[in-house]
């Protein structure tokens, strides 16, 4: 390998990725957890930004499926699982923000109920489309393990023309399509529809003509139509499922927050589910903001039910951290990927295991009580902050036990703040087995203790080894990519990377993955974060929060609060103010937040919940990753107070407000108190 290249360096975007790649770099290890996808009914697939809801759902692309019986490798998806053939439709790609444009400002209930069907009707002619270039796909291959994956007939080019006739004679399509000399033929005549529609979206065109506004066909039916042609023709199977794909649906919830439609765009999806037609099973890609909310049918006062009109894979949920780290599922993954990853760079892995592979690169990382020695350097002394009232046997004893370790000294520097008295001394201790000695007590304040040393000595954190490089990750793919990304990066600007063999695995080391786990850290906050909806906004959020946990962990000398890297409030205070509920729920559904049940150790006993800064965010704020303890017990009122003073509400409907660029935080003294 040519070690200029950087393994973790290419498309991250499923959209962007050839087939072949595809093959090479697709863990399968989220496929038992996500079965439901590739069953028959409806399913909506939820999760952040980098969860890998694209990467999933291009496993229902023809294309993908061809290239997997091309390289002869098993296709993740067991045949006893599912035969299908898939079709679909990208929102992003597709463009569906154009579709608004065509509003004036003063348009009425009228026109935007027009716009509403226009778009369904859009939908259709792309996703059937679509459909009949997938069967296309796979009748030109020939490959009969395409055939098999997808349940297209051996034979069934000679049926095409006759799908194409009987599917153009159907009353859905409103008279609009004349009988198609050809299979190719109904292709054009689907194709010159929407190169109608982009036309009048992009203004190249003031008016559509009078055949297209009087055939708008109703969501959903022409495609099921479509799927049933198909069996009926002997095209593909009775038992072979018919897969929708609509992904990214959160592109109309931006886009009727723009164009002030209210919820109808995705009420109209929302109408091709509630068919429950048996012909077609639609699978949709969506952030959990754009889904919750909005279940009503288009032109109903029915709501969706789970259970009944589609069930749900949450990502986020198979992907969240367990409290037994074995059982983690994403750790696996993240092993997997980062072999797989390794193998299509051409480097020698070897026959070892996905998770030896991963320790061998970026190996355990440092003990605590070796990085408390690297933070505290050559000047030990000045990590301890001694009380001027202690008396000197005690302030003696820490300043001898600092030099040993600097770690020990400050648990026992912060026990005798805790214990409020200064002559611990006059206690009496066994030295062997001091009173900060006590396993728990000490491994929940590590962390805590190591970010105090740090400070004092002005050392940046350091984060390396496989258990900080998926614990930073979150549970979240992209995380983990862009992780190994930096720190690979980082390596290959050391002298030893230009003299190291050909095809020989890297061992990288702490610092250097340090260095690499900053900039990831910084990047995404300052980049990636304000990529997305909203993104300036969201970064001030952030940022409001990540300043505060560091002053309230750094400044927290006696260590009484070491999971002061997260809030907590009551259910019912948040659902008070659902405008602070809406900021929360957006930065969590965009993976800026993680929220979880919290139980309160208060005697009051109300249901809580707690938020936490997404891990990879921690590094650059200079806090603890590891959630521990109780996280800081406030109440929707302060929230708000620091919300405002951050400038972040505006009370839209997403909450947010955009403001000026955020300040660096290496700039802040994060350990002064409020």
């Amino acid at each position: 390998m040519n070690f200029s290249i950087n393994p973790f360096a290419e498309s991250t975007i499923a959209e962007h990725i050839q087939s072949e790649e595809f093959v090479q770099i697709f863990s399968p290890a989220i496929i038992n957890s996500a079965q439901e996808l590739f069953r028959p009914g409806n399913v909506i697939l939820r999760g952040a930004p980098g969860s890998g809801k694209s990467m999933l759902l291009t496993l229902l692309k023809p294309e993908t499926q061809a290239a997997y019986a091309d390289s002869g490798q098993d296709f993740p998806i067991p045949a006893r699982v599912a035969t299908y053939l898939g079709a679909g439709i990208n929102l992003a790609r597709a463009g569906a923000q154009d579709i608004g444009t065509r509003l004036s400002r003063n348009a009425t209930a009228q026109d935007k109920q027009r716009l509403a069907g226009i778009f369904g009707d859009f939908i259709n002619y792309y996703v059937t489309r679509d459909l009949l270039r997938s069967v296309q796909t796979v009748v030109e291959k020939g490959e009969p393990k395409l055939n098999a994956m997808t349940g297209v007939q051996p034979g069934a080019s000679a049926n095409l023309d006759q799908v194409a006739i009987n599917l153009a004679k159907d009353p859905c399509w409103g008279g609009y399509l004349p009988i198609p000399s050809s299979f190719d033929n109904l292709l054009h005549l689907l194709e010159d529809r929407l190169k109608i529609y982009r036309s009048y979206f992009n203004f190249a065109t003031d008016l559509l003509p009078e055949a297209v506004s009087n055939s708008i066909t109703s969501i959903g039916e022409p495609i099921a139509v479509a799927a049933q042609c198909l069996r009926q023709c002997g095209v593909i199977g009775d038992a072979t499922s018919v897969f929708i794909r609509i992904d990214q649906l959160e592109e109309l919830y931006y886009l009727e927050k723009k164009f002030d439609l209210g919820v109808m765009f995705r009420q109209v999806v929302n109408k091709a589910l509630a068919m429950r037609d048996p012909r077609v099973s639609y699978r949709i890609g969506v952030r959990g903001f754009a889904w919750e909310e909005q279940l009503t049918v288009y032109g109903s006062a029915a709501r969706l039910e789970q259970g009944r009109d589609f069930s749900v894979v949450d990502l986020d949920v198979i992907f969240k951290r367990s409290e037994n780290s074995k059982t983690w599922i994403f750790k696996s993954l993240a092993a997997d990927v980062f072999k797989r990853r390794l193998i299509a760079a051409h480097l020698d892995v070897g026959k070892d295991d996905a998770a030896n592979i991963m320790k061998a690169v970026l190996g355990k990382g440092i003990s605590h009580d070796m990085l408390s020695q690297l933070y505290a350097g050559k000047a030990p002394d000045k990590t301890l902050d001694l009380d001027e009232q202690w008396p000197q046997p005690w302030k003696s004893f820490l300043e001898d036990l600092v030099k040993r370790s600097p770690l020990e000294a400050k648990f026992a520097e912060a026990w005798s703040r805790q214990r409020g008295k200064g002559d611990v001394v006059r206690m009496g201790f066994d030295p062997g087995s001091p009173p900060w000695g006590k396993y728990y007590w000490r491994k929940e304040r590590n962390d805590q203790a190591l970010m105090q040393i740090a400070a004092k000595s002005k050392a940046r954190l350091v984060w390396s080894g496989v258990e900080d490089v998926i614990g930073l990750s979150g549970g979240n793919t992209l995380c983990f990519i862009t992780v190994c990304k930096f720190i690979w990066q980082a390596w290959l600007r050391t002298p030893q990377a230009s003299r190291y063999p050909n095809g020989k695995l890297p061992q990288i080391e702490p610092s250097v993955q340090a260095t690499g786990i900053f900039d990831a850290s910084r990047t995404w906050f300052e980049n990636v974060i304000s990529q997305g909806h909203n993104g300036d906004t969201r970064r001030r959020l952030i940022q409001m929060l990540g300043i505060w946990f560091s002053k309230e962990m750094g400044g927290d000398r006696a260590m009484s609060n070491p999971g002061h890297n997260g809030f907590s409030l009551t259910t019912d205070d948040i659902e008070s103010d659902q405008e602070i509920r809406r900021v929360l729920a957006f930065a969590v559904d965009f993976g800026d937040l993680f929220e979880g049940p919290h139980t309160t150790k208060l005697a009051d006993k109300k249901p809580r919940r707690k938020w936490y800064l997404s891990p990879i965010l921690c590094p650059y704020f200079r806090i603890p990753h590891i959630r521990t303890k109780e996280p800081i017990y406030t109440n929707v009122s302060d929230l708000r107070r620091r919300i405002e003073a951050a400038e972040v509400l505006i009370g839209n409907g997403s909450g947010y407000k955009s403001q000026q660029a955020p300040v660096e935080v290496a700039q802040l003294n994060l350990f002064d108190k409020e």
